[in-house]
């Protein structure tokens, strides 16, 4: 039964029937801007003020004490000079997520879960990749996006079955929703190297970043964090990270916390 139901959904997405998210025209040339190497700050701060709503959320989150810990930001310009344009690019991009976060009657708590494991997941695999020396952009970016097809797929279950439990829609999601992921990557022209990075079922140096940063996402949640349990994982190796490593990277717990923060605001 389950994996009809995922079958059926990669089916609809096949088709063209499956409903995908928008992603803000701001955010997705926010990105563009960022790669281009003859773009400028006013440039970026121009395209951002476009949209009012998402450049308050964008200032909020340059504000907090995560990013802007000794100083006041005034303006996006200034923002962008401070924290770089990858730096703005990210923040733009994760606060038009937050936006369009799908909102289900009684899936609430499912779908926030999902939505902080995503954050997380990004957080985490910039830290692994800055220390294995990858790419940092792609790797927060694809930690980002690498479950967004978990909600498309719940709000699908739920419209074909209002009586369906969350349980189910997750234990579905899990056959299906990197497939969906890579379909909502590629509708926003997102980078090859995100894309690739999202397909944790393959194993290149994005995709095994993404993979580890989302195994610390998932201990970060738990009640009791079982770190120890992240030392083991297979593909570490494959990034040259080894034990000492992850201990490095455990140590950095605090300031992932204080990053979710702002970015939550």
């Amino acid at each position: 039964m389950i994996e009809e139901l995922a079958q059926r959904v990669i089916d609809k997405s096949v088709e063209g029937k499956l409903t995908m998210p928008m992603l803000p025209e701001v955010a997705q040339k926010a990105m563009q801007l960022a790669q281009d190497p003859d773009s400028d700050s006013l440039s970026l701060a121009n395209l951002i003020q476009s949209d009012q709503s998402l450049a308050a959320h964008v200032m909020r989150i340059a504000n907090s004490a995560t990013y802007s810990p000794n100083a006041n930001i005034i303006s996006l310009q200034q923002a962008i000079s401070r924290l770089g344009m990858n730096m703005i690019a990210e923040i733009t991009l994760t606060a038009a997520l937050s936006a369009v976060r799908y909102k289900i009657k009684g899936f609430e708590s499912t779908l926030d879960s999902i939505w902080q494991h995503a954050l997380l997941s990004g957080l985490w695999s910039k830290e692994v990749a800055r220390k294995a020396r990858k790419n940092v952009e792609a790797a927060y970016i694809g930690g980002l996006l690498h479950s967004i097809g978990k909600p498309v797929i719940i709000q699908y279950l739920v419209n074909e079955d209002p009586t369906i439990s969350a349980e189910k829609c997750l234990e579905v999601c899990e056959l299906c929703f990197l497939q969906i992921g890579v379909e909502i990557a590629k509708n926003w022209k997102m980078p090859d190297q995100v894309i690739k990075a999202i397909q944790i079922q393959d194993s290149n140096e994005l995709s095994d970043t993404v993979f580890i940063g989302s195994q610390f996402a998932q201990v970060n949640m738990t009640e009791q964090k079982q770190w120890t349990e992240l030392i083991g994982q297979k593909r570490l190796s494959s990034l040259n990270l080894y034990e000492e490593d992850v201990e490095q990277l455990i140590g950095k717990f605090d300031v992932i916390q204080e990053a979710k923060s702002a970015m939550m605001i």
